[in-house]
């Protein structure tokens, strides 16, 4: 039964296998395995849901939602996946390492205060995020989640803390038809933390390099730099990557790495990765390898750009309009749409508009023209 579950063990063991096969593993330091303090749960979630799952837990099996399921093993499993984020945060903060990769199950950013989603129990991001503020006494913390899945629990947790920049890039297919239906552009954050929650939502699948490197040039990339965040924690779930069953997006190894890299610039550095979702063995396992490689200082890969498409870049532009109020960085960012609108006006003054072949020929020249504008996303 759990092997014909999207989220099962194979996940971690694939990626595991990837990054020996890389010759990773021994460039790494593993961290012990440790189990997630109650304390540190508290600050995310309610002490009647952590009871209910400690009840839940002592099942053999038991359904938390049609699509979360629990057994026995899953008390452990979830404490020390959260633990091991939370361990691995307080050793890049406190410069015991660099930087870091959990590679952990079950996921986290769908779990809500007072219920699981999403085959999430603890959200293990937020925890680090809330301890990292709370207890290590950070200012301004970065959370990036790529998930092709809004992470909605994230979300809620920190929707009015200026202290946590919550950010995700996922499939929206319009007016949230795609699962679990949040993370509209529109909500942008409540009370202080109003522009802090920063959501960019892909219209449908087929989304790439191309797109995910056009929403960091024109919309994360300046925010980021303007929050200037102490510690980068990123809910890496690969469920965007080329052949992933869920997202249908088309994310390459090398889009990854050249995202990890550009987040690399931030916090001196600091860059605590782990793992979400992802459901296709080879594309999680690549993508992770990709990811590591970039932190322990690899080269980064090249990428070829194609130019991103019309939806994704309306997308982009929707949520840069709801954040121009609360971040000016955005205002003096000519919008992408407008530059293509204006050649593509300009090229038609040009050209005889009864003229299909020289209407395609101006076509081809626009689509040229925004390629090459998006290939400097790529800074080496």
């Amino acid at each position: 039964m759990y092997d014909m579950h999207p989220e099962r063990p194979d996940r971690i063991a694939a990626i595991f296998a990837q990054c020996q096969e890389d010759g990773i593993i021994e460039r790494c330091t593993k961290i012990s395995d440790v189990v997630i303090d109650q304390e540190d749960l508290l600050r995310c979630h309610s002490a009647e849901y952590l009871q209910y799952l400690d009840e839940i837990f002592t099942l053999p099996f038991h359904h938390l939602t049609p699509d979360t399921y629990c057994c026995a093993e899953t008390k452990m499993a979830a404490n020390l996946s959260a633990g091991i984020v939370m361990t691995l945060m307080k050793k890049v903060v406190q410069n015991e390492f660099r930087n870091g990769f959990a590679i952990v199950r079950p996921p986290g950013h769908h779990a809500e205060p007072q219920h699981a989603m999403g085959f999430c129990m603890y959200n293990n991001v937020a925890v680090a995020a809330k301890a990292a503020v709370h207890k290590l006494g950070l200012e301004r913390v970065l959370i990036l989640d790529w998930d092709i899945h809004h992470g909605n629990g994230t979300e809620h947790m920190f929707e009015d803390d200026p202290t946590v920049l919550y950010c995700s890039l996922h499939r929206f297919d319009g007016n949230g038809a795609f699962y679990p239906g949040t993370g509209s552009p529109e909500n942008v954050g409540s009370g202080k933390g109003k522009g802090y929650n920063v959501n960019i939502g892909w219209p449908g699948g087929g989304i790439g390099d191309a797109e995910y490197l056009a929403a960091f040039d024109r919309v994360l990339m300046p925010i980021f730099r303007s929050f200037s965040p102490q510690l980068v924690l990123v809910s890496a779930g690969f469920d965007s990557a080329v052949g992933d069953p869920l997202g249908r997006c088309r994310i390459t190894p090398a889009g990854y790495a050249n995202m990890t890299h550009l987040l690399c610039s931030l916090a001196g550095g600091k860059v605590v990765m782990a793992l979400e979702g992802g459901y296709n063995l080879q594309s999680i396992s690549r993508s992770a390898s990709a990811c590591i490689r970039i932190l322990l200082g690899d080269t980064v890969p090249a990428l070829t750009l194609d130019s991103p498409m019309d939806g994704a870049l309306e997308a982009i532009e929707t949520t840069r309009q709801c954040l121009i109020p609360y971040w000016p960085c955005l205002g003096s960012l000519k919008s992408s749409l407008n530059d293509d609108e204006e050649e593509k006006s300009s090229d038609e003054e040009k050209d005889d508009p009864v003229d299909d072949a020289l209407e395609s020929k101006a076509d081809t020249k626009l689509k040229q023209k925004r390629s090459q504008r998006y290939q400097p996303y790529i800074k080496r």
